[in-house]
């Protein structure tokens, strides 16, 4: 099924234009009358692969022509109709028009339903768009979802953190599953970011601060630790060190610090269990440690889902770090479970238990994520607070963000995901081709051959011009890995003559605009194939000229003037700049 024209009645300021989308058909509609012949398939240049290119100045219509087509997957009250080719069968999708005559020697039918028409023929549209969509920005997006229709523009994908998680996640799951990459993209290059926030310490600070809270729950918080103290005290130390059981303890700093307070320290020991946050280097070094200040971040979280009331929150979050400090990773959960009995002012025993499972879920989670994170990163940061991960392996990507996303929202300040060191450009083709690939793949679960219109508007952008020189090509080598089971048809819109010079002349679909809001179209078969892309620019896209405006109002300038040769002399370091031969002659300089 091809997509060969369409005809815009009214729609977003266009009126009364009819395009022409197949240069494999003779199509024309003149006085509501439709003429389809067979002309010359060259399809066969584009491996078989319907494609054609949309160009013009700003405000032509290339854009309303493409949305046009996506806005036939809704009930919208655009009218117009499109022109489908099929097993020599011709097909008109109709909205509110039809043409009253067809002259076509192919067997035709009217559709008025084009969302079944979609729906029955297994037809999809993708549309992937890197401009901004002003209209969404400024009046608000499509609402709801369309069948048979997927959008992976830039603008359409998410800017949250899990949403951001979501796109690395996607990309990285493309990479590993060997999925090949355009060669203008350093695979060895591609690696990410992962941020860990430790921010128990600063949140305990905070509440000490308070003297208010210090007055009221201080002495009681000092004699919490002074239980858990004495149970350490009695705990069996073979070869003189307590036992291994207490893994957030190290012995040698611990007894320091007690022996130098002497049994007197007040609530100094909240400064000391925090006290290696200080400590990049250990830090960066220690998986207990960084666990230990990890569960520090969620418990005061989960102190707030307890009781609305802050002090009695804060007070029953301290009593969870004393606790955890004097546990292991067998029994913490016990210890803070037995912490929440022991606090009188939480009351909702089903909330407690509700919670406390989820507790023991997140916890593990949150500790498989920080063992992965230690043991595939290639190198660790610290940044104050945050330790930050760099990894270079998608593979370890991919699962450490589908581990982040299996935890709730609120975790989402304490585990971050973001690409590391890669340019716009990098990030737009990745998700270009992850977001193509991944659709595709989904489409392509069903038994029956599909097919699939790419809308590809302005996709260039943010890319080098040699990418540019590639991406036409590359998209086409991808899309050939899915022929047997899908058919594909592309349509494109560029400002790019280096995009231009990768289509036939007569597969150029050349835009402007009319007196009436028409859109006028014509080619580029003047050009001819594998022209260079200067001269594409001049003929084709409507420049003026092929230097920028400032150079050429210099040039002209010292034209105009050659015979003064004050000036001349002025701007004799401009002049010496100049290489052109016939533009020196002109201007009456040497230049070596």
């Amino acid at each position: 099924m091809e997509l060969i024209a369409l005809y815009i009645e009214d729609y977003n300021g266009v009126l009364d234009s009819f395009i022409k989308l197949s240069s494999k058909f003779s199509i024309k509609y003149d006085h509501k009358s439709l003429t389809i012949r067979k002309g010359i398939d060259r399809d066969i240049y584009y491996d078989d692969i319907p494609s054609t290119l949309l160009i013009g100045q700003n405000g032509t219509g290339k854009t309303t022509i493409l949305t046009f087509i996506e806005d036939f997957h809704y009930e919208n009250e655009n009218t117009g109709f499109m022109v489908w080719h099929s097993n020599d069968k011709i097909y008109v999708t109709c909205k509110g028009i039809q043409p009253s005559h067809i002259s076509t020697h192919y067997s035709t039918k009217i559709i008025y339903n084009a969302v079944d028409f979609f729906t029955e023929n297994d037809i999809f549209t993708i549309k992937s768009n890197n401009t901004v969509d002003f209209n969404s920005y400024l009046f608000g997006s499509r609402k709801g979802t369309a069948k048979n229709f997927i959008d992976i523009s830039l603008s359409n994908t998410g800017r949250g953190k899990s949403n951001k998680k979501q796109e690395i996640a996607k990309i990285a799951k493309f990479i590993n599953a060997g999925r090949s990459l355009p060669d203008t993209i350093n695979q060895d290059k591609i690696s990410i970011l992962a941020r860990l926030s430790l921010s128990g310490a600063e949140r305990t600070k905070a509440i000490l601060k308070d003297s208010d809270f210090r007055n009221k729950y201080g002495d009681m918080l000092i004699s919490l630790f002074n239980h858990y103290y004495g149970k350490y005290n009695n705990t069996p130390t073979p070869y003189g060190y307590p036992s291994k059981e207490y893994q957030f303890i190290k012995y040698n700093d611990f007894m320091s610090y007690t022996n130098f307070k002497n049994n007197n320290w007040g609530l100094t020991f909240f400064s000391f269990i925090f006290s290696k946050l200080s400590s990049d280097r250990e830090l960066a070094h220690s998986v207990s440690d960084v666990i230990f200040f990890t569960l520090t971040s969620i418990l005061y979280s989960f102190s707030k889902k307890l009781t609305s009331d802050k002090h009695n929150a804060d007070f029953l979050y301290l009593k969870f770090v004393v606790a955890l400090f004097f546990s292991n990773d067998r029994n913490y959960i016990n210890e803070i479970e037995f912490t929440i009995k022991d606090h009188a002012l939480v009351a909702d025993e089903d909330k407690v238990i509700k919670e406390l499972i989820k507790l023991k879920k997140d916890v593990n989670l949150v500790q498989e994520i920080i063992y992965k994170l230690f043991s595939s990163n290639d190198k660790i940061r610290t940044n104050e607070l945050e330790l930050n991960f760099y990894i270079n392996s998608p593979g370890t990507a991919a699962d450490l963000i589908s581990m982040s996303n299996a935890l709730p929202k609120e975790f989402d300040a304490l585990f971050s995901i973001e690409w590391n060191g890669l340019s716009s450009g990098e990030v737009s083709l990745l998700h270009l081709f992850s977001s193509l690939y991944n659709s595709i793949d989904k489409i392509n679960s069903s038994r029956n051959k599909r097919k699939i219109l790419l809308l590809l508007d302005e996709i260039d952008l943010y890319l080098h011009p040699e990418w540019q020189r590639k991406i036409f090509s590359d998209i086409l080598d991808m899309l050939n890995e899915f022929n047997e089971t899908i058919s594909f048809q592309i349509l494109m819109s560029s400002h790019s003559p280096i995009i231009a010079s990768d289509f036939l002349p007569v597969d150029i679909i050349s835009l402007t605009r009319g007196h009436n809001r028409e859109i006028v179209t014509g080619t580029l078969e003047s050009i001819g194939f594998g022209e260079s892309i200067e001269k594409t620019m001049s003929q084709g896209f409507f420049l003026k000229a092929t230097v920028g405006e400032r150079v050429l109002k210099k040039v002209e300038e010292l034209v105009k003037r050659k015979n003064d040769r004050s000036f001349i002399n002025d701007n004799e370091y401009i002049t010496s700049l100049i290489k052109n031969k016939f533009l020196t002659y002109i201007l009456g300089v040497k230049n070596d």
